[in-house]
Protein backbone atom coordinates (compact mmCIF):
# COMPACT_ATOMS: atom_id res chain seq x y z
CA UNK A 1 0.00 0.00 0.00
CA UNK A 2 1.18 3.79 -0.69
CA UNK A 3 1.12 6.91 1.14
CA UNK A 4 3.16 9.39 2.55
CA UNK A 5 4.83 10.42 5.30
CA UNK A 6 5.95 13.48 6.42
CA UNK A 7 9.16 13.99 9.18
CA UNK A 8 9.23 17.26 11.50
CA UNK A 9 6.85 19.87 11.91
CA UNK A 10 3.58 19.91 9.44
CA UNK A 11 2.89 23.74 10.71
CA UNK A 12 3.90 25.29 7.18
CA UNK A 13 1.88 23.03 5.15
CA UNK A 14 -0.89 23.88 7.40
CA UNK A 15 -0.12 27.54 6.86
CA UNK A 16 -0.21 27.18 2.90
CA UNK A 17 -3.00 24.97 3.12
CA UNK A 18 -4.87 27.60 5.38
CA UNK A 19 -4.01 30.50 2.83
CA UNK A 20 -5.28 28.69 -0.25
CA UNK A 21 -8.69 28.24 1.57
CA UNK A 22 -8.70 31.85 2.58
CA UNK A 23 -8.11 32.70 -1.23
CA UNK A 24 -11.28 30.36 -1.92
CA UNK A 25 -13.52 32.26 0.48
CA UNK A 26 -12.79 35.37 -0.86
CA UNK A 27 -10.96 35.60 -3.62
CA UNK A 28 -10.78 39.24 -4.39
CA UNK A 29 -6.98 40.13 -4.14
CA UNK A 30 -6.08 37.58 -6.33
CA UNK A 31 -8.31 38.52 -8.57
CA UNK A 32 -7.34 42.45 -8.31
CA UNK A 33 -3.75 41.57 -8.59
CA UNK A 34 -4.52 39.85 -12.03
CA UNK A 35 -7.04 42.37 -13.24
CA UNK A 36 -4.10 45.33 -12.24
CA UNK A 37 -1.97 42.76 -14.60
CA UNK A 38 -3.97 42.60 -17.78
CA UNK A 39 -5.35 46.50 -17.46
CA UNK A 40 -1.42 47.21 -17.37
CA UNK A 41 -0.43 45.19 -20.49
CA UNK A 42 -3.89 46.15 -22.36
CA UNK A 43 -2.71 49.73 -21.90
CA UNK A 44 0.69 49.41 -22.93
CA UNK A 45 -0.56 47.46 -25.93
CA UNK A 46 -2.53 50.27 -27.10
CA UNK A 47 0.20 52.71 -26.55
CA UNK A 48 2.43 50.79 -28.88
CA UNK A 49 -0.46 49.72 -30.87
CA UNK A 50 -0.20 46.14 -30.89
CA UNK A 51 -3.18 43.75 -30.85
CA UNK A 52 -3.39 40.84 -28.63
CA UNK A 53 -1.69 38.38 -30.76
CA UNK A 54 1.75 40.90 -30.89
CA UNK A 55 0.80 42.06 -34.79
CA UNK A 56 1.06 45.85 -35.22
CA UNK A 57 -2.28 47.52 -35.95
CA UNK A 58 -0.56 49.51 -39.17
CA UNK A 59 0.60 46.33 -40.65
CA UNK A 60 -3.27 45.35 -41.37
CA UNK A 61 -5.75 48.54 -40.42
CA UNK A 62 -4.02 51.47 -41.03
CA UNK A 63 -5.92 54.62 -39.13
CA UNK A 64 -8.27 56.41 -41.84
CA UNK A 65 -6.42 60.06 -42.27
CA UNK A 66 -9.65 61.55 -41.96
CA UNK A 67 -10.56 60.23 -38.03
CA UNK A 68 -6.69 60.70 -37.55
CA UNK A 69 -6.97 64.74 -38.36
CA UNK A 70 -9.68 65.17 -36.09
CA UNK A 71 -9.21 66.53 -33.07
CA UNK A 72 -11.17 63.59 -31.08
CA UNK A 73 -8.51 61.48 -32.25
CA UNK A 74 -5.78 64.47 -32.07
CA UNK A 75 -6.35 65.77 -28.48
CA UNK A 76 -8.65 62.99 -26.86
CA UNK A 77 -7.07 59.47 -27.42
CA UNK A 78 -3.56 61.10 -27.46
CA UNK A 79 -4.57 62.52 -23.25
CA UNK A 80 -5.98 59.61 -23.01
CA UNK A 81 -2.88 57.44 -23.95
CA UNK A 82 -0.13 59.63 -22.02
CA UNK A 83 -2.50 59.21 -18.81
CA UNK A 84 -1.84 55.75 -18.85
CA UNK A 85 1.82 56.04 -19.27
CA UNK A 86 4.97 55.52 -16.23
CA UNK A 87 6.49 58.99 -15.86
CA UNK A 88 9.41 58.14 -18.01
CA UNK A 89 7.45 57.59 -21.25
CA UNK A 90 5.55 60.76 -21.10
CA UNK A 91 8.73 62.57 -20.90
CA UNK A 92 9.76 61.23 -23.95
CA UNK A 93 6.86 61.28 -25.30
CA UNK A 94 6.37 65.28 -25.43
CA UNK A 95 9.74 65.78 -26.73
CA UNK A 96 8.31 64.05 -29.66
Amino acid sequence: MGGVSILGSTQPIRDALNRVEDIGRDPSSVLRALGAGVVRHTKWRIDEGIDPRGVRWESYAPLNPIYASTPVFCWGLEAQLVAYMPPSRKKSKATN
